[in-house]
């Protein structure tokens, strides 16, 4: 089997690395930097991330603050590679996002949305299928259910347990209303919309935390949004508890 590490920039996960090389060659792996079978991630959320949209297996190992998507702790990277090779493991399956504008696409674990880039409101419009909803705010996110474990459950006090086929869609700090989240089928379409305010709109688009790109009334001022046919493939040792992990955390 063919393996390649992606490790967060810290002394931690260096030497964790170096552990899991050093055991899996004894265990037969084989640590390549391209045409892999299987991705271990070693670090925190971030790492992950990065991880999961590379389109193979990622096996999650700690070395980080953040981590509740990552299941294996360096303690346990002997018994973990002697399990992998027995194929002794829980596939898991997440769904992914995916994002385009006139200029940019890309995928989402967690979440994509808009931001505001200056201390002004945002005017527009989100749209579900056929029904369409106006507002001025902050901002919007449309997460995954496991992308509402983080800045989605930060936003509106609500968590989503398991796999549900759902999408939440946050509205940050909105004028004139109270609406907080809409929950939708997974299947959703969903475009976000610039709508004229009377002057310029600049905003940041965001993605699993990240700024990619910005979108500017007049230019590219609509981001489509639905459920990617790219899966993050997750192998399994150990039971995570996301809602400990965010609540308590």
């Amino acid at each position: 089997m063919k393996v390649r590490i992606v490790k967060k920039h810290s002394q931690e996960a260096e030497e964790i690395a170096k552990r899991v090389e050093s055991i899996g060659n004894k265990y037969g792996l084989e640590f390549v930097d391209s045409n892999e079978d299987l991705i271990i991630a070693i670090g925190g959320d971030g790492t992950f991330l990065r991880a999961v949209k590379e389109g193979k297996p990622v096996i999650g190992i700690k070395a980080g603050k953040k981590s509740i998507l990552l299941d294996v702790p360096p303690i346990e990277i002997e018994e973990t590679m002697r399990r992998l090779v027995k194929g002794d493991y829980k596939v898991e399956e997440y769904p992914m996002l995916q994002y385009r504008t006139w200029k940019v696409s890309g995928i989402s674990f967690n979440e994509v949305g808009i931001l505001l880039e200056r201390p002004i409101t945002i005017y527009g419009s989100v749209s579900v299928n056929s029904t369409r909803i106006l507002f001025e705010g902050d901002g919007v996110l449309i997460s995954t259910p496991q992308g509402n474990w983080s800045w989605g459950f930060s936003i509106t006090g609500t968590f989503i347990l398991g796999n549900s086929n759902v999408i939440q869609i946050s509205f940050m700090n909105l004028m004139k209303s109270n609406l907080k989240s809409l929950i939708v089928p997974i299947d959703s379409k969903i475009t976000i919309k610039l709508e004229n305010k009377g002057i310029p709109q600049s905003v940041q688009l965001v993605s699993d935390g990240e700024v990619v790109a910005h979108l500017r009334s007049g230019e590219d001022e609509e981001l489509f949004v639905e459920k990617s046919d790219k899966k993050a493939i997750i192998y399994r040792f150990y039971e995570i508890d996301p809602i400990t992990g965010v609540v308590c955390y």
